[in-house]
């Protein structure tokens, strides 16, 4: 606690009062909180894990249309765009927050392309893609969920965002 002492002077005249008092003011310490740790990108939705080691803190998200963040610190990218998470601490009356500039990543727009809808087994098709990368060269595989389905060979690049996939 701090004791302040307080006398009335008027503005007019310059003359102090001859009543006085003592206000006292009780100044609480900040609450602690260590540096947000984890990946600063993430790709429109995906997930990244971010951790703070103060416990007892809550996480935030300076525009959840960019990015959402739940009460574990996993951060969900929502659309591109730069993002602040915040983790804050308080202790009652005091609030401290650690901070940490995320950036969400657009996820590049794929077109793909089978020369036959229907095969038989042992045939071969050919997959084709194309990607508006722009100046980013991207990168496209094709895979297949569907046991014995087929098998991602290594694509063949014809050209500017054009991928070929042979498949046996």
């Amino acid at each position: 606690n701090t004791t302040y002492a307080v006398t009335a002077v008027s503005d007019a005249t310059g003359c102090a009062g001859a009543a006085s008092g003592n206000a006292v003011i009780t100044v609480n310490p900040s609450p602690f909180v260590g540096a947000i740790s984890g990946p600063a990108n993430v790709c429109e939705g995906s997930n990244i894990s971010l951790s703070d080691p103060t416990g007892g803190g809550t996480w935030s998200s300076s525009d959840p249309s960019i990015a959402t963040v739940n009460g574990s610190g996993v951060v969900t990218g929502i659309s591109s765009g730069g993002v602040i998470i915040s983790y804050s601490v308080s202790n009652g009356s005091c609030v401290t927050s650690a901070i940490k500039a995320v950036n969400v990543n657009s996820v590049p727009p794929v077109t793909a392309n089978a020369s036959l809808a229907t095969i038989c087994a042992g045939q071969s098709v050919n997959l084709t893609s194309s990607s508006a990368g722009g100046s980013v060269p991207t990168t496209v595989s094709f895979t297949n969920s569907t046991p014995g389905g087929f098998r991602n060979a290594n694509p063949l690049i014809l050209g500017s965002g054009v991928i070929l996939d042979r498949i046996i």
